[in-house]
């Protein structure tokens, strides 16, 4: 497989609510990544792990969330917040696109058009500022 450059378009799954992504033992206090969001990141991981090098700079994102389609394919009106679901892309895309993910800089972020089990579009392109 040919390594990709960037700027990298990534075709990702709808994403976890963060709160669905993180957890938090008060107890232990730890946070920790659980176990469906262990699976939204491999899953990233299988698909662009070995195909992208982080970048090592500073990024810009553009985070397009394609909302759910319904069983009669209608929009779900069941959609995450814009914000919560950032996170969690953030984060899974730490290793693959970039190294840590305060580098990234600059995020534009939206819905787009409904597909059937939902999806996300990530563009990550090098920041100049």
């Amino acid at each position: 497989m040919k390594q990709l450059t960037p700027p990298y378009v990534l075709e990702l799954p709808y994403p976890l609510s963060i709160n669905r992504y993180w957890r938090t033992n008060h107890v232990k206090k730890m946070t920790y990544v659980t176990e469906q969001g262990a699976k939204f990141k491999k899953s990233v991981m299988a698909n662009y792990g070995y195909l992208c090098k982080p970048v090592v700079g500073n990024v810009a994102l553009e985070i397009v969330i394609k909302p759910k389609l319904t069983k009669k394919g209608l929009p779900s009106k069941e959609l995450i917040d814009l914000d919560n679901g950032c996170k969690c892309i953030l984060d899974s895309l730490i290793g693959i696109a970039y190294v840590d993910d305060k580098q990234v800089k600059e995020i534009t972020l939206r819905y787009g058009e409904p597909m059937a089990d939902g999806g996300t579009i990530v563009t990550v392109r090098e920041c100049l500022t």
